[in-house]
């Protein structure tokens, strides 16, 4: 995930990466983001949020990636809020184990 100002071509650095959670669907995972916890949250007064879902394997290895997308508006007020990202299903041919855990 990373910010990118509404008014400019002007980014944040793209952070390394959050596990998701799964669901009680197999194959389907979500995260809830606070975006306190970006780098740089503060930025832009208004930002998109460009994020990416990377699958690894149980070696951590990177087996896939979705296009990057950009679709999530975040404008700054009184407290940072918090965003839940649309659940995902897994391409056919892709599985995440959980707890998936990110090497930095």
């Amino acid at each position: 995930m990373h910010l990118k100002d509404q008014s400019s071509d002007e980014t944040t650095a793209w952070n390394d990466g959050y596990a998701m959670q799964s669901t009680s669907t197999p194959g389907v995972y979500q995260f809830t983001l606070k975006t306190a916890s970006l780098e740089d949250n503060r930025k832009f007064s208004s930002a998109y949020l460009w994020y990416q879902f990377v699958a690894t394997d149980k070696k951590n290895t990177n087996i896939g990636r979705s296009k990057v997308m950009g679709d999530v508006a975040v404008s700054a007020c009184g407290s940072n809020p918090e965003i839940e990202l649309p659940p995902i299903t897994l391409p056919t041919g892709i599985k995440l184990f959980t707890p998936t855990t990110f090497v930095k």
